[in-house]
């Protein structure tokens, strides 16, 4: 069997003969760098909890905005567990407890407010 070769611009017309592909035997002790050798890395501990429920049960019960932002955050957890970015995950899990706290801070305030205001309102009309 012989080769040909492509110059650039053309194939070439010269030939030659083929020679049979050697591989280096396989080493003794194969080194994996930054992963096993099935392709998953390790698991760095176990999986932060992406606080979804927490943060739909604020966003339909407390305070819209902040439970939106710790729906996107819980969003993260997962994907980013997954991925191998073991920090970012904690941290969006971090996050979304965060805004789950928030919410619930604001919807007390505003309850608290809410109460303060209907017993002055109520304290000067007589009843």
């Amino acid at each position: 069997m012989t080769e040909r070769w492509w110059t650039g611009s053309a194939w070439s017309d010269q030939t030659r003969p083929v020679s049979p592909i050697s591989f280096p035997p396989p080493a003794s002790n194969p080194t994996y760098y930054g992963s096993t050798p099935g392709g998953f890395a390790p698991s760095a501990g176990t999986k932060p909890d992406s606080y979804l429920v927490w943060s739909i049960l604020a966003t339909l019960f407390c305070c819209l905005p902040f439970g939106i932002a710790g729906i996107v955050q819980s969003a993260k957890v997962d994907g980013l567990w997954s991925a191998g970015d073991h920090a970012g995950a904690v941290r969006a899990s971090e996050q979304a407890k965060k805004w789950c706290v928030i919410s619930a801070a604001v919807a007390v305030g505003f309850g608290v407010l809410w109460f303060l205001f209907a017993m002055a309102s109520s304290a000067g009309s007589g009843y």
